[in-house]
């Protein structure tokens, strides 16, 4: 028999644990434990990777829960472990943490009723600890705690002899002699939450925990003065050496477990019994589209590969999913990821791009030697993307369905911020901190690298302790997982039920959720399809059908002319100002250099300098020549390696290695994994040698692959969105006004990218017209040659009662005036600050000679009339020749003040409040007037302010909202700047608000300069626009 401590916690029991599972299951091996448990608190999402690791360390996975129940005394909630013996407990402890979590996210309390933990108790072991420890003087009560279990687990329940240093030795002597009359098998454990030296930094991350889940049993107390490190075998008998039967029992435990847990074989529900269903399908549509031989042949190769690995039913459950958006009319991408590259997927409709036309390659989705589940993604509307999750559900039964997890990890800047509200880190020290941190958005570990490699950082770390500290303990910290949260696309279908591989959560709108990643399905035999909601589908379906095409014409002149200059704002993966500039020096006129367009303008590869090389041999600027045994591979790249492909083809053709081997490799180039890249480099080398290839021809070829390799990018992937983006070039390029009305109204929840649109509108020439109760819908919408917007812009109004707006003036014609609108829609939803709103964005100017002021003025007073006053006023109003018009009032009736502006000062009001109502600048910008003065700066955008760390911008500033620091009793000014590519959320710390106070005020232009951090502009310097204009500065 072997040993394993029973009790471990690792970062998946969210805050509660410093131990990464393959840091857990390593530190096991190597110390010659013989397997390794896992006992995370109301989690089991490492136990896919503990499966994985344990496999392949050759050690025996025990796979537990800490869970709480309801005390006898139905008052207090105890935690208990729960370690599954069998494949039934495996289900059950699935299914107990599944009502777990139900409770808690309908009743705020994760505890479960004894007769909850009855109902699946089969399979399972249960260790008792806190309810006998915190009630061990009352034996008459620790007696009925244990006839509760017992009666329940009977000899599978054990009493944990948990050792957590030495404050507990007296509370174990205790727990000794009061079973010695309750009778519990006891078992050994040391609860571990820790390696040594990292508990100065998990009392800090516990006390995080705290912070963020008190109030629930995920923010159990914790004793910090207990130890909690993770020990060794020989440490846990030394431990335990006057108890060994304790060791025995945890052994005995151990060992009478066994549980199948199988990952690899498929699991793919029987879709069609007919086996050539499939081939018949497509070797139909294939001679119905008269595609010819060499599609017949790939054909043919591409499902000898499926059947042979048994994948028939798995590519007819895609087609099937295709099948019903298309039945369906929802409207779906080209594609994405490797899948592209699958002619039997472009036959059964689920793809759109022609593999073979595009020579893209299908081992790089499917090859002999896989042995998981290809990946077959789709992008689908994304107002309409819950129809395709529903469709699953019904098509597969709602418990063989449910959408994936994703792990939000604590990266360096939320693990410096987070951990110093604990920390207590002095303001100063944070702000200086984060100013040297940049933002990420990989699982990158920056801060060790940081205190090396930035001199600023590494001074501050030598020289002050309180920050070396700090960083000592943000270093350990880094990376931990922090929370959880719903895939973006991630559902997995199972046949027999998820609940017997995964536990289950509600996600806020109440869908189930596994307590399963995207990578812990990587390498397995389940099927993983992610459906992403993607606007531009969107955008692209709605524009063609307002202006009433049916299809993109190929190879259009003016989509390539509109590439060229750059004017690519509101297209899909082509919008930043880089990928702009790129475009007018590369000017693609295909889809396929389109292609090369997008896989080069990523940070790898313009960091490398392939992006400039490229440009230089497309433009004829440099000399270069393709190698002769490569040439065939890299020929329309001009002799770079520009995609994954390319690599798998060098592996593959010229050194022989098989496709699995060379989709190993080509992971390992991605990945930088030096053991298995030195691996697969022998193996290189001798296919190259076996082929005739010259030594030193080889290794040079291999040096390229490792600088390069890990730069390619999926080719099949760039081409579905190169197709993409031509379709929207051709749209905007053809019918821009309508490419226009679909791209706003499918933005309207994004404030930044509606600034952009806009602005790109009156580029064009085109005028957007202003909201107007007479004249609106619900959504910009055509007006003649220009753009009328839409009551949803406008605040506080809501989308039912603005399409209500629009259906009274459908019946019963237009408004004749506010209070005709007020008499009609008071019932239908409009109250005071709705119409307060509605007046300030100028839906009333048409209406009459009043201001918006004015209006403004009567408001209260319209409001504030009786039901009888109302009901005489609307009488009044109707024409007949009985009408008392003693009751009938105008605005000027309502007023009690009548003001006047001048036109300068009206102009700017009515742009003020239009922004006001709207978060907007609809029909003109604060900048405008400043154009020609503008011109004479080099500033940066709004739009590019997330490609830079320091800007410099020209911007109209509002919402200026100043605060007192809680510490330091400190001024700091938050805002917003706006110019006509976006807006931009600024923070104004003490020190430089201290030192620009006196020029701060809300809706003016400002030339501001900072860096930014986290998406926001942390200003540092701060000019009014006019007084350097007049050479005042």
């Amino acid at each position: 028999m072997g040993l394993v401590n029973l009790h471990t916690h690792s970062e998946f029991s969210f805050y509660g644990s410093l131990i990464r599972i393959e840091d857990l299951v390593g530190f096991c091996a190597f110390h010659g434990y013989s397997g390794a448990a896992l006992t995370d608190t109301l989690s089991t999402y490492g136990f896919f990777e503990l499966t994985k690791l344990c496999e392949r360390e050759k050690l025996k996975p025990v796979y537990g829960i800490e869970i709480f129940v309801i005390g006898d005394s139905g008052l207090n909630r105890y935690p208990i472990l729960l370690i599954a013996q069998n494949t039934n407990g495996m289900r059950n402890l699935f299914k107990l943490n599944t009502i777990a979590h139900h409770l808690g996210f309908k009743k705020k309390s994760y505890a479960v009723t004894l007769d909850i933990l009855k109902k699946f108790s089969g399979g399972l072991a249960v260790l008792l600890e806190a309810e006998i420890v915190m009630n061990i003087r009352d034996m008459t009560y620790l007696k009925r705690v244990r006839d509760r279990y017992t009666d329940i687990f009977g000899e599978r329940c054990f009493l944990e002899m948990n050792y957590t240093g030495l404050k507990k030795v007296s509370a174990m002597k205790e727990l000794i002699d009061v079973n010695n009359t309750l009778g519990l098998t006891p078992v050994a454990s040391c609860e571990a939450r820790y390696f040594p030296g990292d508990k100065d930094a998990f009392v800090f991350l516990n006390g995080h925990r705290l912070r963020t889940h008190s109030g629930t049993e995920r923010g159990f107390p914790i004793d910090l003065d207990s130890d909690y490190v993770l020990k060794k075998p020989d440490e846990l008998r030394q431990v335990f050496k006057n108890h060994p039967d304790y060791l025995e029992n945890a052994e005995k435990l151990v060992e009478s477990i066994d549980i199948r847990f199988d990952l690899m074989s498929f699991k793919i529900p029987s879709f069609n019994k007919n086996p050539n269903k499939l081939r018949e399908m497509c070797k139909s549509r294939c001679a119905r589209m008269k595609l010819g031989k060499e599609y017949d042949e790939r054909l043919m190769y591409e499902l000898s590969i499926i059947e042979d690995l048994g994948l028939q039913n798995f590519f007819l459950i895609v087609w099937d999913i295709a099948r019903f958006m298309r039945k369906s009319k929802i409207p779906y991408g080209w594609g994405r990821g490797s899948s592209v590259s699958s002619l039997v997927l472009y036959l059964l409709g689920v793809t759109k791009v022609n593999p073979v036309e595009n020579n893209l390659m299908f081992e790089r989705f499917l090859n002999p030697g896989r042995k998981q589940l290809p990946d077959v993604d789709i992008d689908v509307c994304w107002r309409r993307r819950h129809e395709v999750f529903e469709y699953l559900a019904s098509r597969f039964g709602p418990l063989n369905v449910a959408h994936l997890s994703a792990i939000d990890r604590m990266m360096a800047r939320s693990c410096i911020r987070e951990i110093s509200k604990v920390f207590r880190l002095n303001k100063q020290k944070l702000e200086k901190l984060l100013s040297i941190i940049p933002y990420s958005f990989t699982s990158e570990i920056l801060i060790p690298r940081l205190i090396d490699d930035n001199p600023v950082l590494n001074v501050l770390y030598r020289n002050d302790a309180e920050i070396k500290h700090f960083l000592d303990i943000a270093k350990k910290i880094e990376g931990i997982a922090g929370h959880t949260s719903v895939h973006a696309g991630g559902v997995m279908i199972l046949p027999g039920g998820i609940s017997r591989y995964a536990s289950m959560e509600h996600s806020r709108d109440g869908h189930q959720v596994a307590e399963l990643t995207k990578d812990d399905l990587e390498d397995t035999g389940f099927i993983k399809i992610d459906v992403l909601g993607l606007r531009f589908i969107t955008i692209i379906y709605d524009t063609m059908k307002l202006a009433h095409i049916k299809k993109i014409r190929a190879n259009d002149p003016a989509a390539y002319e509109l590439l060229w200059d750059g004017d690519t704002t509101g297209i899909f993966q082509l919008e930043s100002g880089g990928m702009k500039t790129l475009l007018e020096k590369i000017r693609p006129d295909t889809v396929p250099r389109l292609c090369d367009v997008i896989s080069l303008y990523r940070p790898g590869p313009t960091r490398s300098g392939m992006t400039d090389e490229y440009v230089r041999r497309h433009r004829k600027e440099t000399e270069f020549t393709v190698d002769k045994h490569i040439a065939h591979i890299t020929k329309d790249t001009y002799g770079l390696f520009v995609y994954q492909e390319q690599v798998l083809a060098i592996a593959h053709d010229i050194a022989g290695m098989s496709w699995a081997r060379a989709d190993k490799l080509r992971k390992a180039l991605s990945n930088r994994t030096p053991a298995q890249i030195m691996e697969l480099k022998e193996e290189f080398l001798k296919g190259c040698a076996e082929n005739r290839i010259e030594t030193d021809y080889a290794e040079n070829l291999f040096a390229i692959l490792m600088d390069f390799g890990r730069y390619g990018f999926n080719k099949s992937h760039a081409m579905a969105y190169a197709y993409a983006a031509y379709s929207g070039a051709f749209l905007k390029a053809h019918y821009s006004r309508e490419f226009f009305i679909c791209s706003l109204n499918n933005n309207l929840d994004f404030i930044s990218r509606l600034n952009e649109y806009l602005n790109d509108v009156k580029m064009h020439r085109l005028e957007i017209l202003p909201i107007d109760v007479n004249k609106s819908d619900l959504y910009f919408k055509p007006e003649e040659n220009d753009i009328r917007a839409g009551l949803a812009l406008v605040k506080y109004l809501g989308k039912k009662t603005a399409k209500a707006i629009a259906a009274e003036r459908m019946l019963n014609g237009p408004y004749g005036d506010l209070i005709d609108f007020y008499i009609r829609m008071r019932d239908k939803g409009i109250n005071i600050k709705s119409a307060e709103y509605l007046v300030k964005s100028g839906a009333f100017d048409t209406l009459g000679r009043h201001s918006r002021t004015e209006l403004l003025s009567a408001l209260p007073q319209l409001f504030g009339l009786s039901a009888d006053n109302l009901k005489a006023v609307r009488e009044s109003r109707e024409p007949s020749l009985f009408n008392d018009n003693s009751a009938h009032i105008t605005i000027e009736d309502l007023l009690q003040k009548i003001g006047s502006d001048d036109d300068q000062n009206g102009f700017r009001t009515d742009l003020e409040m239009e922004m006001e109502s709207t978060d907007l600048f609809l029909t003109h910008h604060p900048l405008d007037r400043f154009a020609e003065d503008m011109a004479e700066f080099r500033v940066d955008k709004i739009i590019d302010s997330r490609y830079l760390e320091q800007v410099s911008i020209i911007a109209y500033f509002y919402k200026l909202r100043v605060i007192r620091t809680k510490r330091e009793k400190e001024h700091m000014a938050f805002g917003m700047f706006s110019d006509t590519t976006g807006i931009l959320e600024a923070i104004i710390f003490p020190a430089v608000y201290n030192e620009y106070s006196k020029i701060l005020k809300n809706n003016a232009v400002y030339l501001a300069k900072g860096r930014m951090e986290e998406g926001k502009l942390i200003v540092e310097e701060l000019f009014l626009f006019e007084r350097i204009i007049r050479d005042e500065i």
